[in-house]
Parts: structure tokens; sequence; C-alpha cells
């Protein structure tokens, strides 16, 4: 899938996302990876018909850089597509060009300003309200403690997926979710049979200029009204035994999945079990962290 994407990072470029694929790995992706564990003969019904990945290639990117208040313009040239150099050169100032011509000459509509309330009424007959009732939902949880007590799992997040048809537009369905749950990681893709609005404070994992990060985020609690009581809230959620033996399990497995691509004892914690705060809640955060060389020494960006 990489073959024919080498970009050349250079210095001038910011420091966030500047081409290349985006998309979505579904939670069932791990099962391609893990395919004796997880076999697809056990996998639920696939009711939604959607794709375990979804990627798009882009080598025209438009960034915006809120703190700067600066626009860069992109195109990654594909050397391979060329005779020459020169040709590839003129070939990017060409596009360049178009690209900037339809930044400064488009009619773009002025949105009006994102509102909590949406129009949100539903249409067709009435759906279940949850994927589970309630005493399903009890049951998976005894459940998954005898695995758990069996050394089967560390951990489980059952989940349950909560549905409702509505007239809503997606896009202000996402300008809602910034305004109730700003988030330093969010996003809106479009992708095939599906729109996905997300929302999260924390990094899966990060790759940049060949240092691998992962950054646990467990071990939560609300925001206090006042600046007291966000202190007296941090202090007892860094003495609660639950959360913090939660938030070092996952620092152990972070440090176990980026070790699988290092060598033993090059894997660094730092910012261990510090409090992060946002919007509505605070949680507790560390930063696993090495430096690795990728196969053939070619080392993508990436972001998840």
């Amino acid at each position: 899938m990489m073959e024919g994407w080498h970009p050349q990072q250079i210095d001038q470029l910011p420091d966030s996302f500047c081409g290349g694929w985006v998309g979505f790995f579904s939670y069932d992706t791990v099962r391609y990876v893990e395919k004796k564990k997880l076999p697809f003969s056990g996998a639920p019904e696939d009711d939604r018909n959607l794709p375990d990945v979804h990627l798009g290639l882009y080598d025209d990117v438009l960034v915006f850089d809120n703190v700067e208040k600066k626009v860069y313009v992109m195109h990654w040239v594909n050397l391979d597509r060329h005779a020459s150099t020169e040709e590839a050169y003129q070939d990017g100032k060409s596009r360049l060009n178009l690209l900037l011509s339809k930044v400064h000459n488009s009619n773009v509509p002025t949105l009006s300003p994102g509102f909590v309330k949406l129009h949100t009424r539903q249409f067709g007959a009435p759906l279940n309200k949850s994927t589970m009732t309630s005493d399903e939902y009890k049951n998976a949880v005894m459940k998954a403690k005898e695995h758990i007590m069996a050394g089967d799992i560390f951990q489980i997040v059952l989940s349950q997926r909560f549905e409702r048809r509505t007239y809503a537009n997606p896009f202000e369905v996402y300008r809602a979710l910034r305004i109730v749950n700003p988030s330093p990681y969010m996003a809106y893709v479009q992708a095939r049979g599906c729109v996905l609005v997300a929302s999260s404070p924390e990094i899966l994992t990060r790759v940049r200029k060949g240092k691998i990060i992962n950054r646990p985020l467990a071990g939560t609690t609300r925001r206090g009204k006042t600046n007291k009581e966000d202190e007296m809230q941090e202090q007892q959620l860094l003495s609660d035994e639950k959360q913090c033996a939660e938030h070092i399990m996952l620092v152990d497995l972070g440090r176990n999945d980026v070790g699988k691509v290092s060598k033993p004892g090059s894997v660094k914690v730092e910012k261990l079990m510090n409090i992060e705060r946002y919007s509505h809640v605070m949680h507790i955060s560390s930063t696993v962290w090495l430096f690795f060389c990728h196969v053939n020494n070619v080392c993508h960006d990436i972001s998840i």
C-alpha cells in the first residue's frame, strides 16, 4: 500500500498532517493480526456492511494553523510519474497555482455559528435505543469477570451501539460536538457507506521523524467548578487505587506495544501519571516513547 509513497519532509512544513493516507481502522482490524486468537469465524455478525479499513491517499492538502493563523497549501509530487525532476517540479508548481486559485477565488458560503440544538426529528419506525438490554449488559459484565479471573484477558471494554434515525446534517452534528465537547483530536470523515464524526482527548499512536509515541489516558473524574475544586479532584483521582491501577496497566500495555518494534531496554516512560484537564473531565496521562528505525530506513509519520 505504501509503495511509491515516500514523502521527503522539509523544515518549512508545519508540524502536522501534510499529506498521505486518511481514514479509519475498525476494531475488527485486529483480527487480521491476531488470526489464531481472534479468528473471523468467531466474529459477531456484520449487520452494518461497512469496510474494516477505509483509507484514501491525499496528495493535495490544505492545513490551517490555528495558533499562527496561517494556511499551508501543499501538493506532493510523485517523481516516478515524470520523466525528469524538472518536469515533476513544473507539474507541482502548476498544481499548486491551481489550488491557490481555488482558495482565493472560490465563493465559499458563510456558515452560521454552530448550534447545540439540532433538527433531530426522527423518521421511520422507532429503533431500539441500544443493541443490548440492561440484563444482557449485566450478564456480559459477569462473563468478562470470569475471563479475567481465569487469566484469559487483562481488561475488556464492553460496548453497545446506540442508534437514532434523524434528518440532522452530519456536518452540523460535528459542529455541535465541537461546542459541547471540544477535544484536541476531532475528525469528520466522509467514507464509503458512512460519515464518521469523532472526538477524542488522546492519540493511540504517533510516529514523527522516527519517534514513536504512545499516550495512555486512563483514570477519569469530572472537572471542578473552581480551581480549588479542580485541585481537590486531582488529589482524589491520584489517590484512587482502582484508577491508578488501571492507568499503570495501560502504561505497561503501551510499553509492550511499542516494544515490538524496538530493541530491549529502549522504551522510555516520561510524564508518568500527570493530570490533564479538558472541558468536562480530567484524566491521568503518561507518555511512552522510543526512537526506532523502520525497515529499509524508511519511516512514515503516523497518527492514530
